[in-house]
């Protein structure tokens, strides 16, 4: 529980971690309330206790695991990270101009 309560602290782990995952089950959980939640507060009340116990914590690490797979994945591709490409002096892409 101590993690939980330092990964809701965090605002790295918020924004990078945390929202994404929110913000991709947020469609389908608030229709299914909706929907369902008044004939049903089982559904109501599991889906508070999922939020509340657990489901941060989950979201946050499903999120992370999955975006490092991409990214390996797309340094694979590019051969390099993008930022080490572009901070090099030998890389012409993007030029320094103006003094």
């Amino acid at each position: 529980m101590p993690a939980l309560v330092e990964l809701a602290k965090d605002p790295y782990e918020r924004k990078a971690r945390l929202a994404p995952g929110l913000l991709t089950t947020l469609p389908l959980l608030v229709p299914l309330v909706c929907v369902y939640g008044a004939r049903h507060p089982i559904l109501t009340a599991l889906v508070g206790l999922l939020a509340g116990c657990g489901a941060m914590y989950t979201l946050a690490s499903v999120a992370c695991v999955r975006g490092k797979k991409l990214e390996d994945r797309l340094v694979q591709r590019w051969g390099i990270m993008p930022t080490t490409l572009a901070l090099r002096d030998r890389d012409q892409t993007h030029e320094v101009g103006g003094l």
